[in-house]
C-alpha cells in the first residue's frame, strides 16, 4: 500500500507540472518597453583606470558600397599600362602584389626623381648597397684626394679604407671617374666594351649553330668572325677582323625559347662603341627573323 500511495503521488506532481507548463505557454511574452530610460554607458578608460577622450569623427568616411581605399593616381594608372604592355598582365599583378617593379617603373620613378646615375646605377642602389649615396662618395672621394688618381688606386683605396667589396669598388670608382669625366660612357681599362641581349623564340641549339656555323651567318653583318673557344649550347668567344673581342652567352629558357647576350670589347673610342652597339641590335632582330622562318 505504501507503494501505491507513493506511485499515486509520483504521477499527480507530474502531471500538475505538465499543465503549469501549458498555462506559461498560453501567456503573452513580454516585449521592452521602448519609453524606459536606457542604462548608462560605461564610459572609456585606460589601463590604468583614467578615462580616455571620445573618439573624434572620421572627415571623410567613405562612400557606401567603397572600401575607403586611396585611388590610384593618373600617373600610378600609366606606368600600370606602360608595364602591362611591355611585359603583360600576369608580370603587372605580379609587381602591384609583391611591390617589386619591372624596369620600366623602376625607370620612371628615377626619372621623377632626377636622380644621379653613373655607371648605369642610381643613387639609390648605391646607397643600399653601400650606405653612401653617389653624391656622398663623390665628396668623401674628393675629400680623400682620389681626382685625378690612375683606376688601380682609386680601387685599392675603397677597399683598404672604406671596406667596399670588390664588385662595389669597381663599380664606385667607375661612376667616379665618370662624374669627373675621366671615363667615357661605356669605357673600360683595356678600351670601350658595349653588350646587347635580347630574347629569341628558338632553341639553345639553334642559336648556337647559328654563330657557330658559317653556313648560317646570313643574318649577321660580319660573317668572317673566328670561333676561337666555345661551350656547346651556352656560349662562344668570337674574334673580330678588327681585333676587337666578342663574347656569346646563351641562356635556355625552355625548349623553344632562350636569351642572347652579346659583349663587344676592345672597342678604340666611343663613336665605335656606339656603332658595334646599333649593329649588335640590328644583327640579334635579323636573327629572330631567321629562326622564326
Amino acid at each position: 500500500m505504501p507503494a501505491k500511495k507513493s506511485a499515486q503521488s509520483a504521477s499527480r506532481g507530474a502531471s500538475a507540472r505538465k499543465s503549469a507548463a501549458r498555462q506559461a505557454a498560453k501567456l503573452p511574452r513580454s516585449t521592452p518597453n521602448a519609453n524606459a530610460p536606457k542604462a548608462p554607458k560605461a564610459p572609456n578608460v585606460d589601463a590604468s583606470g583614467g578615462a580616455l577622450p571620445p573618439a573624434s569623427p572620421r572627415k571623410n568616411p567613405p562612400k557606401p558600397g567603397t572600401s575607403g581605399l586611396k585611388k590610384s593616381s593618373p600617373k600610378d594608372k600609366l606606368r600600370a599600362k606602360a608595364v602591362e604592355k611591355e611585359f603583360g598582365k600576369g608580370i603587372r599583378r605580379s609587381a602591384e602584389l609583391s611591390g617589386r617593379k619591372p624596369a620600366t617603373w623602376r625607370e620612371a620613378e628615377r626619372r621623377e626623381a632626377r636622380e644621379i646615375v653613373l655607371n648605369k646605377i642610381g643613387s639609390g642602389a648605391v646607397q643600399r648597397a653601400t650606405t653612401r649615396t653617389w653624391e656622398e662618395w663623390l665628396l668623401t672621394l674628393d675629400e680623400d684626394g682620389m681626382k685625378g688618381k690612375p683606376h688601380r688606386d682609386v680601387v685599392a683605396h675603397l677597399a683598404t679604407v672604406h671596406k667596399l667589396p670588390s664588385w662595389w669598388c669597381q663599380m664606385v670608382c667607375v661612376g667616379y671617374e665618370q662624374a669627373h669625366g675621366q671615363r667615357l660612357v661605356h669605357e673600360k681599362p683595356g678600351g670601350f666594351e658595349i653588350s646587347v641581349s635580347r630574347s629569341l623564340e628558338a632553341s639553345a641549339s639553334d642559336v648556337f649553330r647559328a654563330f657557330n656555323d658559317p653556313a648560317r651567318r646570313s643574318w649577321s653583318v660580319v660573317r668572317d668572325f673566328v670561333v676561337r673557344t666555345t661551350i656547346a649550347p651556352r656560349s662562344l668567344r668570337l674574334g673580330m677582323p678588327d681585333e676587337t673581342l666578342v663574347t656569346v652567352a646563351i641562356e635556355r629558357k625552355g625548349n623553344t625559347r632562350c636569351t642572347v647576350s652579346v659583349q663587344h670589347s676592345k672597342l678604340p673610342d666611343a663613336a665605335a662603341a656606339e656603332q658595334a652597339k646599333a649593329m649588335w641590335r640590328d644583327a640579334l632582330a635579323q636573327l629572330a627573323e631567321m629562326l622564326a622562318e
